[in-house]
């Protein structure tokens, strides 16, 4: 028997979804071909009957061995609870299994060494009876609810009561008329025994489906343990039958219902070792657990009504009374009455129960003795252990040092008296351990002995965790302001240096500010003087030279050129001189200008008059509308802006159209005030590099190496320009045209009127 457990929990420790499939159809097979042997020879001699008989040991054995293995080698799958009790209801089922197989090879060796069929009672009969007992401790035991679950007192009320009613039942309807009829009493009380029982076990079987919580997918097992109960009790029906006709021979068609209830056993084994293997989806519908739940609490009722009523028949119906069904109904109804009692008390409980279940924390209540009775969901889910594990187990195993924790000088009397409050290390499991605060209060368990104790705790890992963070978090601020203390001293020593360096550097600044002071007058005294000194020698060569041109001998053509170039650059020389002298007093603040209304057209045509000798004058282009406003601006600095601007577009545009034109934006284009005037001088050239439209703006700046080479300038104009125009309100832009060339864009604020002007 242990080999064949041994090879079947193998078999079945490779399980998949297709081992259902596999061993339905071997039963459908073997069954089959059981069926159709005795179609093919009828029941003749004591061989065959010994054949038939034997052909029932192999499913028994290994529906036996498939439930044992439950027990032997339980296999786990995340999400599936597996309590301790189911492992041991199929330990139960297998062990009476076989007893049940034993009792046919008993009757079998009987047969074999007498050639006659064991009788009513044998030796086979012991070994039958005891397989009831331990099925129907499988049964009894299967888990139906949770260790906390007061409502194991009422099942075991309601099975009672309704197997009671049941048997009794079977006793006035089957059994009482075949016994007194019969002439033997002992012989139909062995024939009638067997489906007696099996009628028991499908009533507490009935009961055990109806108060269990799974679903409908998750009973597959119990249902086809109920349908091989079921089987069985149909052959052991017809076995009895044919024991009262006085052809008793327990093989044939009767061996046909023993091999299918064996067969749909080890089945039930196979689909319970597969729920334990894998997470079975779905779950019950709501209304069909209420319906359950109402018929379990209707069904003892039934039951003992059905039972009361068919005794009044009886009574009434003349005969004579039967003592045993008028007891048993008068102790079911007591049963009944008891019953409520225990609901009301459930009802109680439960309220009570619930509120310590939900807690999130911790919970247990163990004895006198210091062995766990309740543990809450919340224990088993901190420690790892199931409800059921912990059951009747010393308290102690939850403590990392493995007695209570007593405290300083306290003893354990002392705790189970007063009670007693701490930080505990508790141990998991797997053997880790977790701090938590807990606290333990007797309560009084009984009349007499020592109470129990009530224990609650609270996980203390988030906050040791917390405790730890900030600790370390102190440690680091108080290294930090340590730091920073050094780090102020330091900071402080390095002010003071600094401040004195600052000193020394301030009176060093202030003695050299002086002397730039007197640099400056020096340099402002030098342009001044350069002004004047320069101014009275070039007017006179140029009116000198102006005299010659113009007199009334005339000169040779190479005299009149040379005496041109001469004026020209002298002219040239004049300008520069007024540029430095201009920008001297500019950045003196010397240079004085007065904001007035400018009119941009007449300030332009003068400019253009001025270059009319220039070569490349005839390029020049003007283009103002006539309904410009006025700027306010100094005529002389926007005079100059004009022409450093259209003496730019010619020496870097040698060709090409070069435009000059006006705008009006802003408030003065409607007419408002706060508006100004944009002017541009577009020319087609080379335009500027990208990398230069700002940098050309600084003093001393030019586009290119190529032009200070190819084109006369100094780097003054446009430097020059926008000092005049920021120093009026304005400003300039350089930009590339998309057609070619460089468009210098200015802006002037536009002259607004006082009012009655």
């Amino acid at each position: 028997m242990q080999q064949s457990a041994i090879v079947v929990r193998r078999a079945l420790s490779r399980a998949s979804p297709a081992v259902w499939q596999t061993w339905t159809f071997a039963a459908a097979i073997y069954v089959g071909l059981y069926g159709l042997w005795l179609l093919l020879r009828a029941e003749s001699d004591t061989w065959w009957s010994i054949a038939s008989r034997s052909a029932t040991l192999l499913p028994g054995l290994l529906a036996a061995a498939a439930a044992v293995s439950i027990w032997r080698q339980p296999l786990r799958a995340p999400g599936v609870a597996q309590p301790a009790r189911l492992r041991q209801a199929w330990m139960f089922f297998g062990l009476g299994g076989m007893l049940w197989t034993a009792g046919q090879l008993a009757a079998l060796a009987y047969e074999l060494a007498l050639n006659t069929p064991a009788p009513l009672p044998s030796v086979a009969d012991p070994l039958h009876l005891a397989g009831y007992v331990f099925v129907a401790l499988g049964l009894l035991s299967y888990p139906v609810a949770p260790a906390e679950s007061f409502g194991r007192l009422r099942l075991r009320l309601d099975t009672a009561v309704t197997s009671g009613a049941g048997a009794t039942l079977g006793w006035l309807i089957v059994i009482r008329p075949i016994v007194g009829a019969a002439a033997d009493p002992f012989h139909v009380f062995w024939a009638s025994l067997y489906p007696a029982l099996d009628l028991v076990l499908v009533l507490i079987l009935v009961n055990v489906w109806l108060a269990s919580r799974a679903g409908l997918l998750q009973q597959r097992a119990l249902v086809l343990l109920g349908g091989a109960l079921i089987v069985l009790a149909l052959a052991d029906l017809a076995m009895t039958y044919l024991a009262l006709q006085g052809e008793y021979r327990p093989s044939g068609s009767i061996g046909l219902g023993w091999l299918v209830g064996y067969c749909v056993l080890g089945l039930a084994a196979v689909a319970q070792r597969q729920q334990m293997e894998q997470a079975t989806a779905g779950a019950e519908a709501e209304r069909w657990r209420r319906l359950r739940a109402g018929l379990q609490a209707l069904l003892p009722l039934a039951a003992t009504l059905v039972l009361a009523w068919y005794v009044l028949l009886d009574l009434r119906s003349g005969g004579a009374p039967d003592r045993l069904s008028e007891w048993m109904t008068v102790l079911l109804a007591a049963a009944l009455v008891a019953r409520q009692g225990v609901v009301a008390g459930e009802l109680e409980l439960s309220q009570y129960a619930l509120l310590v279940n939900t807690s999130a924390d911790p919970a247990f209540i163990c004895d006198g003795l210091g062995r766990l009775r309740l543990v809450n969901p919340a224990l088993s889910a901190a420690t790892g252990y199931e409800s059921e594990a912990l059951f009747r187990q010393p308290v102690t195993q939850l403590f990392a040092n493995g007695v209570l924790p007593a405290g300083a000088g306290e003893s354990l009397d002392r705790i189970y008296a007063t009670g007693w409050s701490g930080e505990v290390a508790w141990r998991r499991r797997d053997g880790t351990e977790f701090p938590a605060y807990l606290a333990l209060r007797p309560v009084l368990a009984g009349l007499s002995g020592r109470p129990a104790l009530v224990g609650t705790a609270h996980d203390l890992t988030l906050v040791k965790l917390h405790q730890a963070s900030l600790e370390t978090a102190y440690q680091e601020v108080a290294a930090a302001h340590g730091a920073l203390a050094d780090l102020n001293a330091q900071l402080e020593a390095k002010v003071d240096e600094k401040t004195r360096s600052l000193s020394e550097a301030y009176e060093r600044l202030a003695g050299q500010h002086e002397a730039l002071q007197t640099l400056d007058q020096l340099k402002s005294e030098f342009v001044s003087l350069v002004s004047h000194e320069l101014r009275a020698p070039l007017t006179n060569v140029s009116g000198g030279i102006e005299l010659m041109l113009a007199g009334q001998a005339p000169l040779p053509d190479r005299t009149r050129r040379t005496l041109e170039l001469v004026q020209a650059e002298i002219h040239r020389l004049t300008h520069f001189v007024e540029t430095i002298l201009d920008l001297s007093a500019l950045e003196a603040g010397r240079l004085r200008l007065d904001a007035e209304p400018v009119d941009v057209r007449l300030v332009s045509e003068a400019v253009f008059q001025q270059l009319e000798a220039r070569p490349g004058s005839e390029r020049l282009q003007l283009r103002l509308p006539k309904s410009l406003p006025l700027v306010s601006a100094d005529e002389r600095a926007l005079t100059s802006v004009i022409f450093h601007l259209i003496d730019n577009a010619l020496k870097y545009a040698p060709e090409g159209e070069v435009s000059l034109d006006a705008s009006a934006a802003g408030g003065a284009a409607g007419g408002a005030a706060g508006g100004r005037v944009e002017i541009r001088v577009q020319d087609h050239g080379p335009g500027v590099p990208p990398a230069m439209l700002e940098a050309i703006f600084d003093k001393f700046e030019r586009g290119n190496g190529a032009d200070n080479r190819a084109v006369y300038g100094h780097g003054l104009g446009l430097y020059m320009a926008r000092r005049l125009l920021t120093a009026q309100g304005g400003d300039i832009r350089a930009a590339n045209t998309p057609d070619g060339g460089a468009c210098f864009t200015f802006w002037l604020p536009s002259f607004e009127a006082e009012d009655g002007q």
